[in-house]
């Protein structure tokens, strides 16, 4: 007996369609209900990542779906979608509604050429308004299309079965073949129109189908077949499988040639296989095998009939997954953060980093998982009470700053960004010691603080002012000792307030300090005479400094003026003194 797989296998398809649809469509939980000989019956429920239910039980037994919605849906043959499905007066006396206390609700007919084949229910009872029109919109068109593959699906189930019944009937003809030669020519008839059937199917199969004798010599390949491998049919009939689509090696580096040969001696041993196969072209596909001995009437093999369907694109998503785990693996294990998951209600950990453990003091995740409570290493216990009520209003924390301790009670801060997975009563985030961070800060704290006494404590000016002049910083003792309020200066410039146009003297000071602030490096030091608010004069000596960018750029210029101003009069009297002196002398 011969069995043409179906390229869609309706089981396969089911699980993938409704995943694909909660996690495109936010929900939570979903269901999918298949038209099922004129019944409605529930073919799938699936949750979150957890592996999916796929036991058939009839709409009106299943206690996990608003039974009322379904039968609406399949009456109106229209979307049905609730932002707060318990707030609605329609469907709110519904057992699994009131119970559930359903939130956010969608319930979508599948339809295909106008008629009704199933009903996909999806549901979040964690938020409301999670069913938006965009999601909406996209859910459509994915079930546009799974609509067809549900359809198609079943056509290739009917096909498998048409197959079976042909091939029944092709055995009770060829019996009443031999029992009856009266009939032998209405019986032949029958025949060729059955082997016509078979070819067609053959050939129109989306598998390869593939006859070839025990040397390996290939007598007859279908279509799709040669289509796939690249070839024409004149290219590989008559041919072997090692002179076309058995390669030397596997691109792994396995040689299957081996394997081939005893496949050829003995195929009732290797019902299933895969490989590698080789394209005309040199392309490699992989290739699910399902191979069956054909006998003589002396039960010898004289043939043996593969049939192929083509694994490519899943082989390469399985090795992608299997890479990504790889990679979140090596990520997860050699992370300087720590990664962990622990338990809502009690902080047991489930599991856990190289990195968390040695936050908390240990050598290795396997102390502590499943062994240790988090809650034991909070130095203050109301503060993971506190983490937990914030996880809970809004499901996931960022930057949470927790002083945490070691087993051996060393303290240090642990800045937390975690998730909370309600429906498994888990949370899982990553932590790290931030406690050189707190430290740094504590200090930048107090030297600012120090900083900031320094400032207004001294009895010198202390001002700061950019590169145009502007004043940004001057403190209580300049201000005082200049005659102005803070607001009447900070945000002028140095020539609208303390530099004069001129000095007693006569001398222009403005060019120098225009020099100054093109280049404050030149003018470490500098004296002269500076202008208080109601007009008086003091000397000053200033020292000069400038505060660069991470660029290296002049951002702006610091200066400390100490008062001359007395010991300024006392040299000019001194000189009128020695000048007096002088002349009466001479």
């Amino acid at each position: 007996m011969i069995t043409l797989p179906g390229m869609i296998h309706l089981d396969r398809l089911i699980a993938p369609l409704i995943q694909m649809a909660i996690e495109n469509a936010g929900a939570e939980r979903g269901a999918l209900v298949l038209l099922e000989a004129d019944r409605l019956t529930v073919v799938a429920q699936c949750s979150g990542s957890r592996q999916c239910d796929l036991e058939k039980l009839t709409v009106a037994d299943c206690a996990t779906i608003p039974i009322s919605v379904i039968h609406w849906v399949e009456r109106t043959q229209e979307t049905l979608v609730f932002d707060d499905a318990v707030s609605e007066s329609s469907f709110s006396t519904d057992p699994y509604i009131q119970h559930q206390q359903t939130r956010s609700l969608l319930c979508l007919p599948i339809l295909n050429q106008s008629q009704l084949i199933g009903i996909l229910y999806l549901e979040n009872n964690l938020s409301t308004g999670v069913f938006t029109s965009d999601r909406l919109h996209v859910l459509k068109l994915l079930i546009a299309q799974a609509a067809i593959s549900l359809e198609n699906a079943r056509l290739y189930e009917q096909l498998a079965a048409y197959t079976k019944t042909l091939e029944r009937k092709v055995e009770e003809g060829t019996q009443a073949l031999q029992q009856e030669i009266a009939e032998r020519q209405q019986t032949e008839a029958a025949l060729r129109q059955s082997e016509a059937n078979y070819r067609n199917l053959l050939q129109t199969a989306n598998s390869i189908i593939i006859r070839y004798d025990p040397q390996g010599r290939i007598r007859y390949i279908n279509d799709y077949g040669v289509k796939l491998l690249g070839y024409e049919e004149h290219e590989i009939v008559g041919r072997t499988v090692f002179e076309t689509i058995i390669p030397e090696a596997e691109l792994s580096g396995r040689d299957i040639r081996p394997f081939v040969h005893d496949l050829l001696r003995n195929p009732q041993s290797y019902p299933q296989t895969d490989g590698e196969n080789l394209c005309r072209d040199g392309r490699r596909v992989w290739v699910a095998w399902s191979n069956q001995a054909i006998f003589n009437e002396q039960g010898e093999v004289v043939e043996i009939l593969s049939v192929g369907n083509d694994t490519t694109q899943r082989r390469q998503a399985e090795e992608a997954l299997q890479r990504s785990e790889a990679k979140f693996r090596a990520i997860f294990e050699n992370s300087q953060v720590g990664i962990y998951r622990t338990r809502t209600y009690d902080g047991l950990i489930l599991n856990a980093n190289q990195r968390f453990a040695d936050l908390l003091g240990f050598d290795s995740p396997e102390e502590i998982i499943g062994l240790e409570h988090t809650t034991g290493f909070n130095v203050n216990p109301n503060d993971r009470q506190q983490f937990i009520e914030v996880l809970k209003r809004d499901r996931e924390v960022r930057s949470y700053e927790i002083q945490m301790q070691k087993r051996d009670g060393t303290p240090f801060w642990g800045l937390f960004s975690s998730y909370l997975n309600a429906a498994d009563d888990y949370i899982e985030g990553v932590v790290e010691d931030i406690s050189d961070r707190k430290q740094a800060e504590t200090a930048l704290r107090q030297s600012e603080a120090n900083y900031r006494n320094l400032l207004q404590t001294a009895n010198s000016i202390i001002i700061r002012y950019d590169t145009q002049g502007r004043i940004r910083y001057i403190n209580d003792y300049g201000v005082k000792l200049l005659g102005y309020e803070e607001h009447e200066i900070v945000g002028r410039s140095l020539f609208e307030t303390i530099i004069p146009e001129a000095e007693l003297s006569g001398r222009d000071m403005r060019p120098f300090v225009h020099a100054l602030l093109l280049n404050p490096q030149s003018y470490p030091k500098g004296e002269g005479e500076n202008l208080c608010r109601d007009g008086r004069r003091v000397w000053m000596e200033w020292s000069n400094q400038a505060i660069f960018n991470e660029q290296g750029e002049v951002v702006e210029i610091l200066s400390v003026g100490n008062d001359t101003t007395q010991r300024k009069q006392a040299e000019e009297a001194l000189q009128r003194s020695e000048a007096k002196f002088r002349a009466i002398f001479e």
